[in-house]
């Protein structure tokens, strides 16, 4: 409530940089819906999501580790709305209050633990696995079962050719798992996605 008093909920469109590379993070959001993807970005301009946040959690976590800018990006890529703290607000809250640190604390861990069960993932499973593995993610973090993704962007975040999510995307709405049509999916069979999915 006392971090809430100094927020702002603000609207988060598709593709806004919530924080950039080598670049100070001058705010934290706790989303309240839509999902935001953290990203490695190569050399060649190539962006590999290596985990995503949605309700859950904070987008900022360097700042609660004592950095003051990310060697990722953060990018919102479901749309959505989220509290926007400013970093010295946020900093005075963490100072101030050891069970929001601990919250921090098993958020971070948690996200840790998906980063490395992600890698884990793009190394061992297969596209469709991995897709289905994304789509069942990204539908756990919104309220709804439809939401936006373009083929660009989930090729990015899976790290494969746009030809290639057509062919996954297409072999899972014959099956009858998903809807996709224009730049929208719509989850029609979790159930059936559940059994298809890397472990």
């Amino acid at each position: 409530e006392a971090m809430l008093r100094q927020a702002e909920l603000v609207e988060l469109p598709k593709k806004r940089l919530l924080y950039g590379i080598q670049a100070p993070i001058t705010d934290v959001y706790f989303l309240e819906d839509g999902v935001a993807s953290i990203v490695s970005v190569l050399r060649d301009g190539t962006a590999v999501e290596t985990s995503t946040c949605g309700c859950e959690g904070m987008i900022g976590i360097p700042l609660f580790l004592g950095a003051e800018e990310a060697a990722t990006q953060a990018v919102q890529q479901v749309p959505g709305r989220g509290w926007r703290l400013s970093r010295e607000h946020f900093l005075e809250h963490l100072e101030a209050s050891p069970e929001l640190r601990r919250y921090l604390g098993r958020f971070t861990q948690a996200l840790m633990t998906l980063i490395s069960q992600n890698s884990a993932c793009n190394r061992r499973h297969s596209v469709e696995e991995r897709a289905v593995r994304w789509l069942l993610m990204t539908h756990d973090q919104v309220s709804d079962d439809s939401f936006e993704l373009t083929h660009h962007f989930f090729s990015q975040m899976l790290g494969v050719r746009r030809a290639t999510i057509t062919v996954t995307a297409g072999g899972l709405q014959e099956a009858g798992f998903i809807k996709y049509h224009r730049g929208v999916v719509t989850i029609l069979n979790r159930a059936g996605l559940t059994d298809v999915c890397c472990e």
